[in-house]
């Protein structure tokens, strides 16, 4: 049943001019952005959430922990480009773009350190303003 519906619509494929090739990269990119939704985006929701875990705790270095991590990887896939390829100028202008791109995890970890230590400190703030109130009242 299966497979002739397959068939069935290659058939249909195949008489509206597309090639078999351009059949199955169809299928393979339906395939990798399944994968992509059902495993790329649950590791990035897992990792911003151990980001905004880490940065709350009370100890700032816990928080640095991930953007330190992803400039590490970065340096190594910008080194590991330039070593592994012929000098010249291009070379050093796809270095850079590689080093860009590879350090947006790093801006947005760090954004969220940022964010929550931020937040952290005028929720602090806050609680001393409500304590010395509370000390003036006593008296």
């Amino acid at each position: 049943m299966i497979d002739s519906i397959i068939i069935s619509s290659y058939s249909i494929f195949a008489a509206a001019g597309v090639t078999a090739g351009a059949f199955n990269a169809q299928r393979s990119w339906t395939a990798s952005a399944i994968m992509f939704i059902l495993i790329g985006l649950p590791i990035i929701a897992g990792l911003v959430f151990l980001q905004i875990f880490l940065s709350k705790m009370q100890s700032k270095w816990p928080g640095l922990v991930l953007p330190g991590c992803s400039i590490f990887l970065s340096l190594i896939a910008g080194f590991g480009f330039l070593l592994f390829t012929i000098a010249g100028a291009r070379v050093f202008i796809s270095a850079i773009a590689i080093l860009v791109l590879f350090n947006i995890p790093t801006l947005i970890y760090s954004a969220i350190y940022m964010i929550v230590r931020n937040s952290k400190k005028d929720l602090s703030k806050k609680n001393q303003e409500i304590q010395k109130m509370n000390i003036q009242d006593l008296e």
